[in-house]
């Protein structure tokens, strides 16, 4: 009864936006669209991007122009839900801020690396992140060298590991990326321990276990597969936490020596089962990555529909849906056919930490 009382608000806002949420017959019809004009039409007779791109004109709009539009609603998806949460919902939306905060700050380093301006428009969405940032946002977002980007970052807890590889030569901007990541994924699975409650930590360890461990085996296949890296250095890349994918099946995993044997050693896993279980064609890593977090979540959000279960799963569905409606606006730009737009959509995935 308590946990009813205390999540009552916040589930009711929470269905209401699920309610809104694009189904595959609306992206078929974003899919189906003969222009960009179009699929924007479209897309704003939903009502969450309603009016969404009033003012522009949609056929000079590019990819980033869109995407800084549709991460406006993300951002308002986010503080809407902060302001019904309680307080102890909000230390969990907290640790989830971290997702939005790293991406800016690898946005924010490509620009210095490429020697260019940073590649996201913030016009919309700068008060959110002065309101949950701890980032000074307005000296980051105008950096232009990484001695600038350090600087930038300064006092944040960004600040030790990154500014010790600032100190290093030759180091990469992958160098810099995979670091965060690591940092990003080994924070937020110390500090689930220290804000949250059991319960709350075992849904968080679910989801958030798993998304570390299909991220590692995608890691490994791609690293194996398409880039035929040593195995120390594939371990060198890992996320060096376990949770469904223990130590001695990723070792098995990495000095596989060809994909037949990749595969099988990946049969015998959790994941593995639960592939046969969602599958009967052909071996595809990638629909397996967004099939298992999409289930994984939606289980947890179902099976506890009064936790912080549900806000996670609403958090994680809506960026897909977001990242969806990009690539299906992209591809009605290069005018692909609407079987192939859907088709590809529906394994389409978030990279690791952020993308």
């Amino acid at each position: 009864m308590q946990k009813l009382i205390a999540y009552s608000a916040i589930s009711t806002k929470i269905r209401a936006m699920q309610g809104k949420l694009l189904t595959d017959s609306d992206f078929k019809e974003i899919a189906e669209s003969s222009s960009v004009t179009e699929a924007l039409t479209v897309l704003e007779k939903h009502s969450p991007y309603a009016n969404a791109f009033q003012g522009t004109d949609p056929e000079t709009l590019h990819r980033k122009d869109i995407e800084r539009i549709l991460l406006t609603q993300k951002y308002s998806d986010f503080a809407k839900l902060y302001r019904f949460a309680n307080t102890k919902q909000r230390k969990f939306l907290e640790l989830y801020f971290m997702h939005y905060e790293i991406a800016i700050l690898k946005r924010a380093l490509r620009a210095c690396f490429n020697q260019k301006n940073i590649d996201i428009d913030l016009r919309g969405s700068i008060d959110f992140f002065r309101k949950h940032s701890h980032l000074d946002m307005d000296a980051l977002l105008a950096a232009q060298t990484l001695s600038e980007f350090i600087e930038a970052i300064k006092g944040s807890s960004y600040y030790d590991d990154l500014n010790k590889l600032f100190q290093q030569e030759g180091t990469t901007l992958f160098d810099y990326e995979l670091h965060i990541d690591q940092l990003y994924f080994k924070r937020i699975w110390t500090l689930k321990d220290k804000y949250l409650g059991k319960s709350e930590r075992q849904f968080l360890t679910a989801t958030f276990g798993s998304r570390m461990d299909m991220l590692n085996l995608q890691w490994i296949y791609r690293s194996k597969r398409y880039y035929h890296l040593d195995n120390n250095y594939i371990y060198s890349l890992l996320i060096p936490l376990y949770y469904k994918l223990h130590a001695p099946e990723i070792k098995a995993l990495v000095e596989a020596g060809t994909q037949e044997e990749f595969e099988a050693v990946l049969q015998s896993t959790y994941y593995g089962k639960l592939e046969a279980k969602l599958f009967t064609d052909n071996f595809d890593l990638e629909k397996l990555y967004s099939a298992v977090l999409s289930k994984i979540y939606q289980m947890t959000a179902k099976n506890n529909p009064y936790s912080i279960a549900l806000i996670n799963s609403y958090l994680f569905h809506k960026e897909g849906e977001i990242n969806r409606i990009v690539s299906t606006i992209e591809a009605v730009r290069y005018g692909l056919p609407a079987d192939q737009i859907m088709s590809d959509i529906l394994k389409q995935n978030s990279r690791r930490s952020s993308e």
